[in-house]
């Protein structure tokens, strides 16, 4: 998963006052208290009280502090659930470092 072997970058601003989060500091948000996950390059924090009426049960807690892309598409989900993930985005994945 490329995910998981992005390097770590600074937590900056964009342009747009759009927050940057790095894999790292995603990661660190990896519990039903404090869930945050990535889609598409987004970064979302799901509130305890989502997670525990989601009908697909603590599923979402899988793939907690990663990026849960695939398991979303893989599911099925309606256009409802895209626009209630677009309400919890408080950011996006940072760019990952350039290799030498």
């Amino acid at each position: 998963n490329s995910f998981c072997t992005l390097l770590d970058t600074t937590t900056t601003t964009m342009g747009s006052g759009q927050k940057e989060f790095t894999a790292e500091e995603v990661r660190a948000h990896a519990t039903a208290n404090d869930c945050w996950v990535v889609y598409r390059g987004g970064v979302y924090a799901l509130p305890a009280d989502f997670i525990a009426s989601h009908p697909g049960g603590p599923v979402l807690l899988d793939v907690a502090g990663r990026d849960a892309t695939i398991m979303f598409e893989d599911n099925g989900h309606p256009d409802t659930a895209r626009e209630l993930l677009a309400e919890f985005r408080i950011g996006k994945l940072a760019a990952p470092a350039p290799t030498a």
